[in-house]
């Protein structure tokens, strides 16, 4: 593009002094030229030297644009060249101004750039300047900064993922995204088009907050929100096209793809409801067969319906366990309560003893999560008498008893001897055991820390009343009492019979 300014008339003054500059532009200032972005526009103005004397002018194009400025002479123009005119010689001058293409919305539309073109005399130093200006025309644009290639959803849900739009055009546009169901291959789901939303298998895919893409300013950026609402299932994928691109400019379309697919997460916990239930627990006899019921309470803490087996880990050799359920179907976030977990103790386990029962549940044969339950053998406190003997010589009796500890935990007895007539008697305890020596014959003792299974053996003996005056019968008792559990008592009684003094 060439643009050659308008001729300037002026009048000019016929008696210049020979030492005064007078150098003119053949066009006035203020012209302002329209031109499209990325376009060369080539600039010619002259300049005529009015004075009487030639005059060599350094001629320079200034401009703050920053904008490349070339012309044919060996000089930078923003420095100058050096150019001898003669009087009322006119001369031209021409340059060419490079207009950028418009680069994150710069330059704006309608904005003027100023450059000048100065003339410097060296007769008297004079400036003298034409001015112009360049307008850059619109120019549409927009980019796709920013947004997520893939996501993931779970079963059912739905996510918002953001699309960051810029307009790169240099003047105020309106934004357009358009959304597309893809297939594998990249082609399109045959009898779509973009649209601002759309439904595909199952899927619902939309686009939100659009007023944030209205009238932005130039290479100003909004963000859109894309929505997926996902199908619930297991596993499932959608490729969609993201379009995008200024409303005034609808056939430069910038396109992106995005991918979301449903993650399925699996997750169980279990949890015993009270670890103070079955904590301490009765070994089974063959009497007494119960056993101890705890609750188990199963979660699904995934995002899709799933189905769990409980297995009993590891459990005492002295214990037995059995799990009312083993394979449970659960929903998202369901929780079957009370399953019922049955803890026996076997016969003959000594007491305090302790261990763990270890419950775990899997999914898909894989163990997700295990939950320990403490169990402790509880106190059985038992005696029986294994054995009795009387035996009679010279009016002494003598009764031996036997005892069992038949429980199983350490324990100890307490006897006492009582006689309801006067007579002599008393007991003859184990050796360990602890006696009162206060009066002549014992008639009370304590035999701790027996162990189960252990037997003990003791005597009592009485002497056959004398000097009584009517014959009667006197009854000699023994009575023993169990040291951690005084109300399992025995009782054993002997009658002896004597003579009064009158029947001697």
């Amino acid at each position: 593009m060439l643009v050659s300014p308008s001729p300037l008339e002026e009048e000019i003054v016929d008696h210049v002094d020979s030492q005064t500059s007078a150098l003119t532009f053949g066009s006035s200032s203020g012209s302002n030229f329209v031109i499209d972005p990325g376009v060369g526009t080539n600039i010619l103005v002259n300049i005529t030297n009015n004075a009487s004397i030639t005059d060599n002018a350094n001629v320079s194009i200034v401009s703050s644009s920053g904008w490349n400025i070339v012309w044919a002479r060996n000089s930078v123009p923003s420095i100058g060249d050096d150019i001898e005119i003669n009087s009322n010689e006119l001369v031209w001058i021409q340059f060419r101004v490079d207009v950028p293409f418009v680069e994150n919305g710069a330059p704006l539309a309608g904005s003027k750039h100023p450059i000048s073109v100065k003339a410097i005399s060296e007769i008297d130093g004079l400036e003298s300047y034409w001015n112009f200006t360049i307008e850059v025309t619109e120019v549409a644009g927009i980019s796709i900064d920013s947004h997520d290639e893939i996501a993931s959803i779970e079963p059912g849900q739905k996510i918002l993922l953001p699309v960051s739009l810029r307009n790169t055009g240099n003047y105020p546009s309106n934004l357009v995204i358009q959304v597309q169901p893809m297939l594998d291959s990249g082609l399109p789901v045959e009898g779509t088009i973009p649209a601002q939303s759309f439904t595909n298998d199952g899927w619902a895919v939309g686009t939100f907050d659009l007023y944030k893409i209205e009238n932005l300013g130039a290479n100003e950026s909004g963000t859109v929100l894309i929505e997926y609402a996902a199908p619930y299932r297991a596993s499932a994928e959608i490729k969609v096209r993201i379009s995008a691109y200024n409303e005034d400019e609808p056939l430069d379309i910038q396109r992106v793809n995005q991918t979301v697919n449903i993650e399925r997460t699996r997750g169980v916990s279990i949890e015993f409801d009270d670890p103070n239930i079955c904590r301490t627990i009765f070994p089974q006899t063959i009497n007494n067969s119960e056993t101890c019921h705890q609750n188990l309470a199963i979660t699904n803490t995934g995002n899709f319906e799933d189905e769990f087996e409980l297995q009993v880990l590891s459990n005492p050799i002295w214990s037995t366990v059995e799990l009312g359920a083993t394979t449970i179907s659960l929903d998202k976030g369901e929780t079957a309560n009370g399953i019922d977990v049955e803890i026996g103790i076997l016969n003959d386990t000594m007491a305090r003893k302790t261990g763990e029962v270890t419950i775990g549940a899997f999914i898909s044969g894989e163990l997700i999560v295990i939950e320990k339950h403490e169990i402790i053998v509880d106190s059985v406190i038992d005696w029986k008498i294994e054995s009795t003997n009387t035996t009679v010589e010279n009016e002494n009796l003598t009764l031996t008893l036997t005892f069992e500890n038949t429980g199983n935990d350490l324990d100890g007895i307490m006897v006492s001897l009582d006689m309801d007539v006067t007579s002599n008697f008393g007991l003859i305890p184990p050796e360990n055991a602890i006696t009162d020596y206060s009066s002549e014959n014992i008639r009370f003792f304590e035999l701790r820390d027996v162990e189960p299974g252990e037997s003990i053996s003791f005597s009592a003996f009485a002497t056959t009343p004398r000097g009584l005056e009517m014959n009667g019968t006197a009854q000699l008792e023994v009575m023993v009492q169990s040291i951690r559990q005084p109300a399992l008592n025995f009782s054993c009684i002997e009658n002896i019979d004597y003579l009064g003094e009158n029947y001697n």
